[in-house]
């Protein structure tokens, strides 16, 4: 019976957790980030060519913009864009589904440890997630990052396992490798876990000489391809782009440590990085403040709830007390360098760079509500307390989620450019010009939301930049998309066509399209009805006069 009611609670929660993360999911966010299109129309170019929008085929990292994805989440969208054709449904698919199987993941996890009542901190840990803000907003995104996630922790519950059969040791070596594709983070902690584990649990792993060794071999055979581009932009560009150990950033922002000789670069990276680790941990970023990415945060909502700082400090002496378990010094060690991703590099408190560390968070903060609630005898008040926080956050969240977030975040999220997509869909003997400045690289929106055939893609690109795919770093974010041409406006040949010309903000003004004899047709806004698009008639006969 016993077990019948721990599987029937299970089931509750993962229920739950895939309710609040599929729900709206081609709706909510209100249209694309430009990262999730250019990995939807990858992986959908790779499904009908083999190729990546430049042509290249199956290759290791995919360039997207001027940096380089991991290639993971690329490949296994394919799936569902197969199932599901080309939409913002399918391409966010694999990072939901991998968000209901971290819930499940981390009940199985939890229950390995062998501490009293592990089947209720079990269930408990689950449902935390399950409802953790951080953890379901970045299920409904299409991230590497949540994928990466979950990756990592499954391959931590392989370790965990072979601390009993060995022979786990090697499926466990495995998919931490695998993980490495997943996101450039990942491919950090992969390489700092692997090591650390075997030394955590030396005494053991001596005595199985054989299946470790087999282990590291297969770890380092698996992550080779990407290893020996270990020195190219492809491996390097996302570090090169965001760290704040090149050169350029000490001469930049070095501060008084540039007047001192040799030390002072070492000096300033050394007092940057531990300032960025100390952030990742700050009660007022994790419980009461916002991150400051609009696209990466919900408005009046942190990455926990603000009533987890609570059992978050009495959750740390209860995990602590419980380090010579196997399971939570795994936990312990995944808080203490899960945020290394985030510390070496420059954006304070990124929370997509440290997912594994708010997962061990989490875990911690079930430690807290587990040892609350058991403070207080009464039945009654157990239940009324767990029924009143349950409500409370689920209310919090809806509110700024499903209602704020929706709306106030839609510009952020590509929407006003959905609509013209559906707009230049409707009139395709009509030509658009769309030139815009402070959006960058709309045209990836464009060809994901119009399902451009990838090969007219592909013959926009040059032969050089495919043979030097993963070495040549420049970018050109101008491409002609059907019957839409994402270019910069020449005044002196494009008003006097017969066309439609759309501009965002930091293009030109009204007086400028008067001047020109264009006539302003229609404006494209964001759900909050802030207008972030100007379409404009073109009027040759007037125009070309001049």
């Amino acid at each position: 019976m016993k077990i019948k009611y721990e599987f029937f609670i299970l089931i509750i929660i993962l229920f739950f957790s895939t309710a609040l993360r599929f729900i709206n999911l081609d709706k909510i966010p209100a249209g694309l980030y430009v990262d999730e299109a250019s990995i939807g129309f990858n992986a959908y170019s790779i499904l009908k060519t083999g190729k990546d929008e430049y042509g290249k085929p199956f290759p290791i990292f995919f360039r997207s913009f001027a940096t380089f994805q991991s290639p993971l989440y690329v490949y296994l969208a394919t799936i569902p864009i197969y199932l599901f054709g080309l939409n913002m449904f399918s391409v966010r698919f694999i990072s939901a589904l991998s968000g209901v199987c971290l819930v499940l993941i981390t009940y199985l996890f939890v229950k390995k440890s062998q501490i009293k009542n592990n089947t209720n901190l079990a269930l408990l840990s689950a449902l935390v997630l399950g409802l953790s803000p951080w953890a379901i907003f970045q299920s409904r995104v299409a991230v590497e990052s949540n994928l990466a996630l979950t990756i990592f922790i499954l391959s931590l519950y392989l370790f965990l396992l072979s601390f009993k059969k060995i022979v786990y040791f090697i499926p466990a070596s495995a998919i931490l490798a695998l993980s490495s594709y997943a996101y450039p983070g990942e491919r950090v902690l992969s390489f700092i876990f692997l090591p650390l584990i075997i030394f955590c649990f030396k005494k053991y792993f001596l005595n199985n000489k054989k299946f470790v060794l087999a282990g590291i071999l297969i770890f380092l055979l698996i992550c080779l391809p990407q290893l020996l581009l270990l020195t190219s932009p492809g491996f390097l560009r996302r570090f090169d782009t965001q760290g704040f150990v090149q050169d350029q950033v000490f001469n930049k922002f070095g501060g008084d440590f540039r007047e001192i000789p040799v030390a002072g670069k070492y000096l300033y990276i050394g007092r940057k990085f531990i300032a960025q680790y100390v952030s990742s941990y700050s009660p007022r970023n994790l419980f009461f403040n916002p991150e400051d990415q609009l696209f990466r945060s919900m408005p009046n909502m942190s990455t926990f709830y603000f009533w987890m700082v609570i059992p978050f400090t009495l959750g740390i002496k209860q995990l602590w007390e419980k380090r010579s378990s196997s399971t939570f010094l795994l936990i312990i060690l995944v808080i203490i360098f899960g945020s290394i991703p985030a510390a070496i590099t420059n954006d304070p408190f990124y929370t997509l760079r440290m997912l594994p560390m708010l997962w061990g968070i989490s875990i911690l903060i079930s430690f807290g509500i587990f040892y609350l609630i058991a403070t207080l005898q009464l039945k009654f008040i157990q239940y009324l307390v767990a029924i009143f926080l349950f409500t409370t956050s689920c209310l919090m969240f809806y509110s700024s989620y499903f209602i704020i977030f929706k709306n106030d975040r839609s510009y952020a999220f590509g929407y006003p450019y959905y609509k013209l997509a559906q707009d230049s869909e409707k009139t395709k003997d009509k030509k658009f010009i769309l030139s815009t400045e402070i959006y960058d690289a709309p045209y990836i929106l464009m060809a994901f939301y119009k399902s451009l055939n990838p090969i007219k893609m592909q013959q926009q690109s040059s032969n050089i930049l495919i043979k030097n795919y993963y070495t040549d770093i420049t970018f050109n974010k101008y491409r002609t998309i059907d019957n839409v041409n994402v270019k910069p406006l020449d005044w002196g040949i494009d008003p006097c066509i017969d066309q439609i010309i759309v501009r965002d903000a930091g293009t030109f003004s009204n007086p400028q399209s008067d001047y020109h004899h264009m006539t302003l047709i229609k404006e494209y806004k964001d759900l909050t009805d802030r207008t972030i698009l100007w379409a404009y008639q073109t009027n040759p006969k007037e125009e070309c006069k001049k």
